[in-house]
C-alpha cells in the first residue's frame, strides 16, 4: 500500500499556504522600517512564524519527490537511489528497522557501500544538512530577503532552519539506532519513532518527519497500520525488538533482494 496525494486537496492546501506566507511577507516587509521594539518583536515572531510552515512544507516536498520520486534524469535520480532504494529497501527494511551500532550510510559515489569509518559517515551527514540546506537557500532565504528587507524578519526566519536541518539528520539516526540516549526519554520522539515507522512501510504516507504539519494538511498522515500490513511487517513493539547485529549488512546479491525489488516496485504504483 502506497498513500497517494488528492491532487485537488494538494492544489487547495499549497494556495492556503501561499496565501498565509503572502501575508506574513507582506507584514514583515511592512515592519522593514520600524524602529521600536515591539516592531522588531513582532517581525521576528513573523520570521518564526514563516519558518515553521515552511520547514515543514519543505520537508514534505523535498522528501516525497526528490527521495522517494524515481526521475529519469541520472543526476536527479541520485538522493531516490540513496534513500528510497538503498535506505529503505535495502538496508533498513520495515523488518531491519532497528540496528545496533554505528549509522549505516551508503557513499553518494557509490550506493551499494556502506561508510566504513566515522569520518565517511560524517561525511556524508554533512552532505545532508547543505542538500536541504541549498533548498532553503534559494527557496526561502533568498525570496524572503528580497521581498520584506527587513533584518529582524531574517533573524526569526534563518536560525531554525538550519537547526530543523541538524535534528532531522541526527533524530532519524537515532530512531534506526537507539543508545541510551537522553532524547530517547522522551514522549515526542516515541511519537516520532512510531510515525516513522510506519513510513518505512508505506513510503507515501508520514513524509514530514519532525513537522508533521504538512502530513495532515495533505493527507498522507497515518497513526495505525493495515491488519495486511501487520502481519506483512509486524508491529511497531515488534520492530523495536528486532535488533539488527553490529556488521551484518546486507549486500545487493544477498538473500531476500528479490523480495526487496518486489515492495519497491509496490511503492511505486
Amino acid at each position: 500500500m502506497r498513500t497517494h496525494v488528492d491532487p485537488n486537496r494538494a492544489v487547495l492546501v499549497l494556495v492556503g499556504i501561499a496565501l498565509i506566507q503572502s501575508l506574513i511577507w507582506y507584514a514583515g516587509g511592512a515592519l522593514a522600517e520600524t524602529s521600536t521594539i515591539a516592531g522588531r518583536t513582532a517581525s521576528v515572531c513573523l520570521g518564526l512564524a514563516s519558518a515553521a510552515l515552511l520547514a515543514s512544507l519543505g520537508e514534505w516536498a523535498v522528501h516525497r519527490y526528490t527521495m522517494h520520486t524515481r526521475w529519469r534524469n541520472r543526476i536527479l535520480n541520485v538522493p531516490y537511489t540513496l534513500h528510497h532504494v538503498a535506505h529503505h529497501w535495502h538496508e533498513y527494511t520495515p523488518d531491519r528497522f532497528t540496528h545496533a551500532g554505528p549509522v549505516k550510510y551508503h557513499p553518494t559515489n557509490n550506493p551499494q557501500a556502506l561508510c566504513e569509518s566515522d569520518a565517511a559517515r560524517s561525511f556524508v551527514a554533512i552532505q545532508q544538512f547543505v542538500y536541504y540546506s541549498f533548498f532553503a537557500l534559494f527557496f526561502l532565504f533568498i525570496p524572503a530577503w528580497l521581498i520584506t528587507s527587513n533584518v529582524f524578519f531574517m533573524i526569526g526566519l534563518v536560525p531554525p532552519i538550519p537547526v530543523v536541518c541538524v535534528m532531522f539528520v541526527h533524530v532519524h539516526n537515532v530512531t534506526h539506532h537507539p543508545a541510551g540516549r537522553l532524547i530517547e526519554r522522551f514522549g515526542w520522539f516515541h511519537f516520532l519513532k512510531h510515525h516513522h515507522y510506519i513510513h518505512h512501510i508505506d513510503n507515501g504516507s508520514n513524509v514530514n518527519f519532525l513537522l508533521p504539519l504538512c502530513d495532515f494538511l495533505f493527507g498522507t498522515l497515518r497513526t495505525t497500520l493495515e491488519p495486511s500490513e501487520l502481519d506483512r511487517w509486524g508491529t511497531y513493539e515488534q520492530a523495536l525488538l528486532r535488533v539488527v547485529p553490529v556488521g551484518e549488512g546486507r549486500t545487493w546479491a544477498g538473500e531476500g533482494i528479490s523480495e526487496i525489488k518486489v515492495d519497491i516496485r509496490s511503492q511505486l504504483r
